[in-house]
């Protein structure tokens, strides 16, 4: 009872508070108006609204995955990507989940990078973290985030796959 109480008077409090690490949003009656940055605003409660969003280095991990080469070769990635915001409207209003998408985009260029290269291209983590990072590098403006780097924690080989011709 008392806790709904006080997230009542929170929600109807006019003043709002953007932190050093976060960037924002001013939404007045369902519409864009302006991004914020760090600093304390006063709003007229349910005519304008604010969204925040964390500006550090945030990590999204995209799960293990058995996918095969260009020869043929079965293996297994995991790993994570970095990345910053960079435009709180693009990762609040263009995106519903970014993190999810990013990690489903990422999947995507994972598997169609790997199917175009053999297996020891693949086991040479450098060149295949480059290329990850410029398949997801188009997405960045759309979304309003950049790609601090990626990451491979596991690439092992999982099994041949024999084709027939």
């Amino acid at each position: 009872m008392l806790s709904q109480f006080l997230d009542i008077i929170k929600m109807l409090w006019p003043v709002r508070i953007i932190l050093p690490d976060e960037l924002g949003v001013m939404v007045i009656l369902g519409r864009w108006h302006i991004n914020l940055r760090p600093l304390l605003y006063v709003i007229v409660p349910g005519f304008m609204e604010i969204h925040k969003v964390t500006i550090t280095e945030q990590i999204c991990d995209f799960p293990q995955m058995a996918l095969t080469t260009k020869d043929g070769e079965g293996i297994i990635l995991d790993g994570t990507i970095s990345y910053t915001i960079n435009d709180p409207y693009k990762a609040i209003f263009k995106v519903h989940d970014l993190d999810a998408t990013l990690q489903s985009k990422a999947m995507g260029a994972i598997c169609d990078i790997v199917s175009r290269l053999d297996r020891k291209k693949c086991i040479k983590q450098d060149k295949l973290k480059q290329q990850i990072e410029e398949e997801l590098e188009e997405y960045e403006d759309a979304f309003g985030f950049e790609i601090e780097g990626v990451d491979i924690t596991t690439n092992i080989k999982a099994f041949s796959i024999f084709l027939s011709k």
